[in-house]
């Protein structure tokens, strides 16, 4: 029997905080969370839903062809009871993708659907959100400037999510089109495929990424990159430049694979080629870039501007909340330094705050920070797990407080005494350490009392 979104909905969230209590050990062991919620918030976002990218290549006559990208985590998506009696189909869910173009003048030019049905095998694999389900949609435009609206809806609810993306399509007289991150290894390429990021316009935070670039094909070209970062005053300011030199050039187009919405492959192509280039965005923190790409060649100069976001995916919710991300390094420095970090513009902050953690960086040459990653993943969990009707925010809670501090103990127990209020009792092996918290109030505020030796 198809049970009522309703149903869903609340059993769902349910389960969704019985993972996060249980995940404390693996976000410590290199799985982090995928959290995302303002303090205060009674949304609960655990990450981007929804990630929508387009890619504009040569097509047929004098219309290109664009290939919009798009991904939904499982976790937007209602599953109820499948129909469909079998170990790897207990549950499904329903996508629709629509793409809708306009162009210059507000007129609604072509649209697009694609209505899309997965399977889980469990319920708990409906929740997470390191599973997601990918759609392209090809569009065939004539050369110009188009609004492009994607949106996603749930086939069980009234859920949706939109993004909106401006695109310049060119004429064929261009030399480059667009440029695609792609992740690439050593069989993909020998046999003629790439594998697109598919998340949106996106490279990964502290990993290497390649870009795909479309062009036509031209003799002896030479490549300039100007990177530039929007600050808090949406200026932009140049972040970096480079002269790449082509990793490999192919006599081929980029064309879509068959069965997989990220994958292409490099057919032969006598007038357009496809150039990969390694740049060094592992070298920087994450956060919205855009990209100049310079192409100076024998016949002249052509230019392509394309936006890229650095992602750290499973990005702490807390260190994302620049305010509670200052907030909480009472914990660890002194309250004049808390201070100093805390004042100033937005951008200055989070400069400071990168600065004090760079200081505790046990590799300070890359721009993922071990110690930073771990502290905040280990607030994310004490946020939720230790959470009060009295104090919303657990990191803030005694127990919060050792296990941010702590980590994970190696045993808890309670002692549940008569007519005395309850214990929990931390120990800490290798530090040779017992903390006892009592809740005296008898609400779930667990004070520590004292810490012994063992």
């Amino acid at each position: 029997m198809k049970a009522s979104v309703k149903h869903w909905a609340i059993l769902r969230h349910l389960v969704l905080m019985a993972l996060l209590v249980a995940s404390g050990t693996a976000c410590m062991t290199g799985q982090p969370l995928q959290q995302n919620r303002r303090p205060g918030s009674d949304i609960v976002r655990y990450g981007d839903l929804f990630y929508v990218g387009a890619v504009v290549f040569p097509g047929q006559g004098a219309r290109q062809r664009i290939d919009v990208l798009m991904r939904v985590e499982y976790d937007f998506l209602v599953f109820v009871r499948s129909e469909v009696f079998h170990p790897d189909s207990l549950f499904r869910a329903v996508a629709v993708f629509n793409v809708e173009a306009v162009d210059e003048r507000g007129k609604h030019v072509q649209f697009r659907l694609a209505r899309d049905t997965v399977y889980a095998s469990d319920y708990q694999r409906t929740n997470t959100r390191r599973m997601s389900l990918t759609r392209r949609i090809s569009l065939s435009l004539e050369p110009g400037r188009y609004r492009l609206r994607a949106w996603v809806e749930d086939g069980e609810s009234e859920r949706k999510r939109e993004a909106v993306l401006s695109i310049h399509v060119p004429s064929r007289e261009r030399v480059l089109y667009s440029a695609l991150p792609v992740e690439i290894d050593t069989a993909g390429l020998e046999s003629g495929r790439l594998t697109a990021i598919g998340y949106g316009a996106a490279v990964h935070f502290a990993r290497p990424s390649w870009i795909a670039l479309t062009r036509r094909d031209v003799k002896g070209a030479a490549y300039t990159c100007i990177l530039y970062r929007r600050n808090e005053d949406k200026v932009l300011l140049e972040a970096a430049r480079w002269e790449p030199r082509p990793f490999r050039v192919f006599s081929s187009m980029l064309k879509p694979a068959e069965k997989s919405a990220v994958a292409y492959v490099l057919e032969p192509d006598s007038a357009v080629g496809t150039a990969l280039f390694a740049l060094p965005f592992d070298t920087l923190l994450q956060g919205q870039y855009e990209l100049l790409w310079k192409i100076d060649y024998l016949g002249g100069m052509d230019t392509l501007r394309m936006p890229v976001r650095i992602l750290w995916k499973d990005m702490p919710f807390s260190l994302r909340d620049l305010d509670m991300a200052v907030e909480m390094l009472a914990l660890i420095a002194p309250a004049d330094t808390v201070d100093r970090i805390a004042s100033g513009s937005r951008d200055a902050v989070r400069k400071k705050l990168y600065a004090f953690w760079k200081r505790r960086d046990p590799d300070p040459a890359t721009p993922y920070n071990p110690a930073l990653a771990v502290f905040y993943h280990r607030v994310d969990i004490a946020y939720f797990r230790f959470h009060t009707l009295t104090n919303q925010n657990g990191a803030k809670t005694d127990r919060g407080r050792i296990f941010i501090l702590k980590g994970e103990p190696d045993d808890i127990r309670r002692n549940l005494l008569p007519d005395e209020p309850p214990e929990e009792v931390w120990e800490y092996r290798d530090l040779g350490k017992r903390y006892i918290f009592v809740d005296i109030s008898r609400n779930g505020s667990y004070l520590l009392k004292r810490v012994e030796d063992m």
